[in-house]
């Protein structure tokens, strides 16, 4: 008998940390990840997308400007979408596609204000 416990012990661990690992699961192919602000920073932080790149065609050197100029060319969460894939593949970012929603989230959020 103590052999069996010891069985069902292992297997109701095994079920516990099975049910854990199927719930906090990452996204499996063709499934959307729900874009995150804060994972979004942490990719502008890692990359260092700070708006250096920007700097250039701000009116004061403030890199983050070119977001709030009235004649932006970004006017909608989806061209937001389209612009971070493209400089992101321009740069050759280490972003992957799927992370693109994040970094647009945090820039909808700190700047743009679109949704």
């Amino acid at each position: 008998m103590p052999r069996r416990d010891a069985f069902a012990a292992v297997g109701a661990s095994l079920l516990v940390v099975g049910l854990f690992a199927a719930a906090s699961r990452a996204p499996r192919a063709g499934e959307a990840e729900v874009p995150s602000i804060e994972a979004g920073r942490r990719l502008l932080a890692e990359n260092q997308c700070d708006g250096a790149c920007h700097r250039a065609r701000a009116n004061d050197a403030d890199p983050t400007a070119i977001y709030r100029r009235a004649d932006r060319r970004v006017q909608s969460r989806e061209e937001l979408d389209r612009q971070v894939a493209f400089c992101v593949s321009r740069l050759g970012s280490m972003i992957f596609s799927e992370e693109i929603g994040s970094v647009a989230a945090a820039l909808d959020h700190d700047h743009y204000r679109f949704d």
